[in-house]
């Protein structure tokens, strides 16, 4: 994995261009458009750094708001509990970082596999995740521990993308994406 130009990977109110991807760190440009938001998460392996290009986002920490603007940097220590939202009327863009990256770039390179194989295809993202899991790479973001419900939605949607995948015929193109492996 190397620098190099990547294409836009639109996932609902996100956007993500990767700019570069290897064992020590995952760049990317990162777009959420107004009234989006990623809930309480956490990082167990790696530390992630924001840079705020455009807009003002509202980051919370460890159960504190921070309302960020253009210029401001925010590092979020692996292990703490964090969320992100965009409460304006205008696109969040930011540069994000995760250092080190273990596993995160996986899911790009499985995602632009499967966009060489069907461009365009809805279903890429979730066939990307399916095919993370199956390979029992390590998970990069995990739910508040302290958050019932939060825990309850990552365990039914990896449990959904899991009977989809099965349910849909996936399990071939995990098959096909284990070979262009080797």
């Amino acid at each position: 994995m190397s620098q190099t130009t990547y294409p836009e990977i639109p996932d609902g109110k996100e956007i993500f261009q990767p700019t570069h991807f290897s064992e020590e760190k995952i760049e990317f440009l990162w777009t959420l458009k107004p009234g989006g938001g990623v809930p309480s998460h956490v990082h167990r392996e790696c530390d992630e750094h924001f840079e705020v290009l455009e807009g003002t986002p509202t980051f919370k920490l460890d159960g504190k708001n921070i309302h960020a603007k253009s210029g401001d940097k925010i590092v979020v220590p692996k292990k703490t509990v964090h969320g992100i939202s965009n409460r304006s009327k205008e696109n969040i863009k930011c540069n994000v970082s995760y250092q080190p990256a273990h596993d995160q770039g996986k899911v790009f390179e499985i995602v632009y596999y499967f966009m060489k194989q069907k461009p365009g295809s809805k279903p890429n993202m979730l066939k990307a995740f399916y095919v993370f899991v199956k390979m029992n790479y390590k998970e990069f973001s995990s739910p508040d521990e302290n958050s019932v419900a939060m825990k309850a939605f990552f365990g039914v949607m990896y449990g959904t993308i899991k009977l989809i995948g099965d349910v849909a015929g996936w399990r071939k193109d995990l098959e096909k994406y284990r070979a262009h492996l080797n």
